[in-house]
């Protein structure tokens, strides 16, 4: 039987001496990388605090820990945009908004409050907005928001409008964020008080404005002036003139056609100025702009004044919208020797002689007015017009309604206009009187 095989036992000998050298140089690694490690989270961690500590700075700057430093803002759906905005003491909403939709659009209703679809409020009188137009469309009081208190306000708008041509209601939604501030006028947003040397009152007019920035008529004040002499005189341009829907009346004039009773707001060779909610009464002229360019008259009520309401001479691109004019014992709006002009939204009624009368004036539009009850002429273009744009205006109850010296030439596109008598030829009137 054979013998069995050796079996074979093979061991690798180490010395000792270096296997303790490497246990000991493995052990040294190990201390080294942990010590690394520890080191680069430190290293992490600190940028993680320091990046922290950046956004809450951040933050506390913002005000979002301290309402009373949040900003303002407000931001609107469906092409519209807060043009000027603000929330008072009592939680009521001012609204100037603008819009972009390519049509005319009425504002029927406001809502605002905490939550996300508050309560709307109807609003008594709509508001119509020009396209590339803007408009404050809250009451002189605001439109209460919910739930709003305290130093700031976060919540939701609501718009309801409808669109010009378009049979459907929209609504358009916003986020708004205020602080709350006090109101000093009769309407629109709250503001920061005026200056004193940009505060027009009783005991300072007449008044000259001599140089660029925001002016206001902090209360109903009367002139008694003569000729061409202005109870606020705009001799700069850049200038605002925010009359804040109270009155400049002159004692002179009393029903008295053409009298010598001076000018209510006087704009004299200037450029960029903005007269907004202004109230004229008693004087020669309400409002008179002479060599003037790049301006806006908007949102007054001049009545009641010897000869015009809102006079135009010379220069041009003036924008006449929103206003009411009443009891002018010549004209309501007078256009001479002006060109692009655009009077638009107005509301002219009982002039002695003519609603709208344009002199000697080229490419003007007249756009939305309505001219009831005139005694002479609703539209009157007289001699050396050219180049005219009607539109959607209503003159009805005068003899004619609109009337044109010579109509080859006088109007270049006319639609939409509503009249009972006319005789420009190549205008057509509409039923609606």
């Amino acid at each position: 039987m054979p013998r069995p095989e050796r079996l074979q036992y093979h061991v690798r000998r180490v010395p000792l001496k270096q296997s303790v050298v490497t246990s000991m140089n493995d052990s040294s690694c190990n201390k080294k990388n942990r010590a690394q490690l520890a080191v680069e989270s430190m290293i992490s961690y600190s940028w993680g605090v320091i990046a922290v500590l950046l956004i809450v700075g951040i933050l506390y700057l913002t005000g979002v820990f301290n309402p009373s430093t949040a900003s303002n803002s407000c931001i609107l759906s469906d092409q519209l945009a807060c043009a000027e905005f603000g929330i008072d003491l009592g939680g009521n909403l001012h609204l100037d908004i603008g819009q972009a939709t390519g049509r005319r659009i009425t504002v029927t209703g406001l809502g605002c409050g905490s939550s996300a679809n508050p309560a709307i409020t109807n609003l008594g009188s709509p508001v119509i907005i020009d396209n590339n137009k803007h408009s404050f469309i809250t009451p002189s009081g605001g439109i209460h928001c919910d739930n709003a208190g305290g130093e700031a306000f976060s919540g939701t708008i609501l718009i309801n409008y409808t669109v010009a041509d378009l049979p459907f209601p929209k609504t358009a939604k916003g986020a708004i964020s205020a602080r709350l501030a006090p109101v000093n006028n009769t309407g629109g947003a709250p503001t920061a008080l005026p200056t004193p040397s940009n505060q027009i009152s009783q005991g300072n007019v007449p008044y000259v404005i001599n140089s660029p920035g925001t002016y206001y008529l902090t209360g109903n004040v009367s002139c008694n002036r003569t000729g061409t002499q202005a109870c606020i005189l705009v001799n700069s341009s850049n200038v605002v003139l925010e009359c804040q829907s109270f009155s400049i009346t002159s004692p002179c004039c009393g029903g008295v056609w053409d009298c010598n009773c001076g000018i209510g707001v006087y704009l004299y060779n200037v450029t960029n100025v903005q007269v907004h909610d202004c109230k004229t009464t008693g004087f020669v002229t309400g409002v008179q702009a002479d060599y003037t360019n790049w301006s806006t008259v908007s949102g007054g009520y001049y009545y009641d004044n010897g000869y015009h309401g809102m006079d135009i001479n010379y220069g041009g691109n003036i924008t006449f919208t929103n206003n009411n004019m009443s009891g002018n014992l010549d004209h309501g709006i007078s256009l001479y020797l002006t060109m692009n002009n655009m009077i638009s939204f107005n509301n002219i009624s009982s002039s002695q002689y003519r609603g709208i009368s344009v002199w000697n004036a080229s490419v003007n539009t007249l756009l939305n007015n309505t001219v009831p009850n005139d005694n002479y002429f609703g539209i009157e273009l007289t001699d050396g017009c050219w180049g005219m744009n009607l539109t959607n205006n209503k003159a009805c109850g005068s003899a004619p309604d609109i009337q044109c010296y010579d109509s080859s030439y006088t109007i270049k596109a006319a639609s939409g206009n509503i009249c009972q008598t006319e005789n420009c030829g190549n205008l057509t009137c509409s039923a609606g009187c």
